[in-house]
């Protein structure tokens, strides 16, 4: 029993050195995915997992992923705001649906508070409750490092500091990406408030 234990264990150790195609004697590193990506970019899958590679080869799989990704946060962001378009701009919209849930939900208290002033008469011990003024909530700004802030910084072995089209300021998919994914994530904070107001 012990050694079919034993052999056991030892073939999960082979099969998943295999899996990284590294042999036993020698463990190559491997990177972990540090690329902090949307939800939505689960289907680009992972990329530069392999460390080994060539750094151009290393670079233009993380910058596959990043277009992939970008292209994913572009299409959520355009799925929820089509919802919401005539009002200056995607979370204006929503604000705008949040005031006419917020007058909606007024209109259904008045006709309840109405109807608790008759009750009152014949119940003494009534209780009204205001609801809660979700308007008095602020953006709170995150500072957010991009995605492959490790994979563009001069540090990291391999990197991709050099390839403009991953990890360039002005037009590096990276930087895109955080800007994109940054005001899809206000943009989902926006609509959760108005899925969330409560409407007694």
């Amino acid at each position: 029993m012990k050694t079919i234990g034993r052999t056991c264990c030892l073939l999960v150790v082979v099969s998943e050195a295999a899996a990284y195609g590294r042999s036993l004697r020698a463990p190559a590193l491997v990177a972990v995915r540090t690329a902090e990506l949307h939800k939505v970019c689960e289907a680009c899958g992972d990329a530069g997992l392999n460390t080994l590679q060539k750094s151009s080869e290393y670079c233009d799989e993380m910058h596959d992923q990043c277009t992939c990704c970008l292209k994913a946060v572009k299409a959520k962001y355009s799925e929820i705001c089509s919802k919401y378009m005539g009002f200056g701009g995607c979370i204006d919209g929503i604000k705008a649906a949040i005031e006419d849930k917020d007058k909606e939900c007024k209109e259904k208290q008045k006709i309840a508070e109405a109807l608790k002033d008759q009750q009152k008469q014949k119940i003494e011990d009534a209780v009204g409750s205001d609801i809660f003024d979700l308007h008095s909530a602020k953006d709170q700004g995150k500072i957010v490092d991009t995605p492959y802030k490790d994979e563009c910084a001069a540090y990291n072995s391999p990197n991709c500091k050099d390839q403009e089209a991953l990890c360039g300021f002005d037009s590096g998919c990276d930087r895109e990406l955080w800007k994109w994914t940054s005001e899809l994530q206000r943009v989902e904070d926006w609509q959760g408030m108005l899925e969330n107001i409560p409407c007694f």
